[in-house]
């Protein structure tokens, strides 16, 4: 061995004290100690490269001075490309809209599962499932969808212009979601309840998303959620009831529908018919149930009473809820109709032959909220009930007003 094992070169002979001796230099003698020479040289480090190490080198605290720039993701970085944020800055997107790529180099051959890198957008986002390349891994519409978190610090699907033309967003891998997280999007997130801001960017801006409003005012179907949404206000109302008839004998108004939200979440009753020669027509009745928390629920306000005979009498006026308004009293005339669940005003008089109509019930009215909304409610809107026919000499009764639902979206 020529050295010891702490770097110290080891002879095999001492030429002194061989003549000291008088022990002769013989071929085998010098050729062992050429041979130990030759061997310590094979174990240094050669200045051309030709070495490969077989050990891990100790430098003692010393530094490895005017290092060039790694290139391959097998090299030595040095200061410099650190201080430039060389490795995690990979320039600007390619690909189009919502299908970002990066093509880094050196490449990444994986994913690793909390790798950060930063980028520059080359496309403003258009739909909440952008997907983000780098180095043509793997299928990007399954394993590189960029998300966002919420305020709680959850995963959420990222909203369109999160991410801007132009703009420089930080990335973080999850791979247990196999999914980008954007550190910085553009929105921040807003607490509609509590009133409490969380600025997700840590840049001093504060953005939310204005609450949408989606109004149905006939029919039946299906409510769909939008995307990041925290809470539903929905404020509803059933149909109104329809005006009576007038007459010497009047028909009666027909009943207005029942307007529901939801599977027996939000009810809201609709009001009954007014009546020949007959007390107002009484409104409809609400139920809110869990986990909807009502505001307001207030059955509607009863119709008008009809007016015994006498020259011009008015027929009962309709009744009302907080929307709908009132259906006024006419005479000598059809009721008028009710408006947004308001009963039908009943049918007027001409003379004193004649016995007006009582007024519809308003449908009821409901005002709730819903935390953790659903993704879709199944939804109703209660029609108003027909107008009384005209008796003998009289007019018809109003038509009740259509009930209305009104679901207002918060969002995070």
């Amino acid at each position: 061995m020529a050295f010891n094992g702490t770097g110290t070169f080891l002879r095999i002979y001492n030429w002194v004290t061989d003549k000291v001796n008088a022990i002769p230099i013989t071929a085998s003698r010098f050729d062992g100690e050429l041979d130990g020479m030759v061997t310590g040289l094979s174990n240094c480090i050669t200045k051309d490269g030709q070495t490969t190490i077989t050990a891990n080198i100790p430098f003692n605290s010393n530094k490895i001075t005017g290092l060039g720039n790694g290139t391959a993701r097998t090299d030595v970085i040095n200061v410099g490309q650190v201080q430039d944020n060389q490795f995690q800055y990979l320039g600007t997107t390619g690909g189009t809209a919502d299908a970002y790529t990066l093509s880094p180099s050196p490449t990444i051959t994986a994913y690793a599962t909390t790798q950060q890198i930063t980028a520059k957008i080359s496309a403003t986002n258009l739909t909440s499932t952008p997907y983000l390349q780098v180095s043509a891994i793997a299928n990007p519409t399954t394993t590189a969808v960029i998300k966002k978190l919420s305020a709680t610090k959850t995963e959420i699907a990222v909203e369109a212009s999160d991410l801007l033309i132009n703009g420089i967003y930080n990335f973080q891998r999850n791979s247990a979601n196999d999914s980008w997280i954007v550190l910085n999007p553009e929105k921040t997130y807003f607490n509609l309840i509590n009133g409490t801001i969380a600025d997700s960017s840590n840049r001093g801006i504060v953005y939310r998303k204005t609450p949408t409003i989606t109004k149905y005012t006939s029919g039946s179907g299906t409510h769909t959620t939008s995307a990041n949404v925290l809470y539903l206000r929905v404020r509803q109302t059933g149909g109104g009831g329809g005006g009576g008839g007038s007459g010497l004998t009047g028909g009666t108004g027909g009943t207005g529908g029942n307007t529901t939200f939801g599977t027996s979440l939000l009810t809201a009753n609709g009001g009954n018919g007014g009546a020949f020669n007959a007390q107002g027509a009484s409104g409809g009745s609400p139920t809110v149930s869990s986990p909807a928390i009502s505001i307001l629920d207030i059955a509607g306000s009863n119709g008008g009473t009809s007016e015994q005979a006498r020259s011009f009498a008015y027929g009962g006026s309709g009744g009302s809820n907080p929307i709908s308004g009132i259906a006024p009293m006419s005479s000598a005339a059809a009721g008028l109709s009710g408006k947004l669940g308001g009963g039908g005003g009943g049918g007027g008089a001409s003379s004193t032959a004649i016995i007006t109509g009582s007024g519809g019930g308003a449908g009821a009215y409901i005002e709730a909220l819903i935390s953790s909304p659903s993704a879709t409610y199944a939804y109703a809107v209660g029609s108003g009930g027909a107008g009384g026919t005209a008796g003998t000499s009289g007019f018809a009764g109003g038509a009740g007003g259509n009930g209305y639902i009104e679901i207002t979206e918060y969002y995070n």
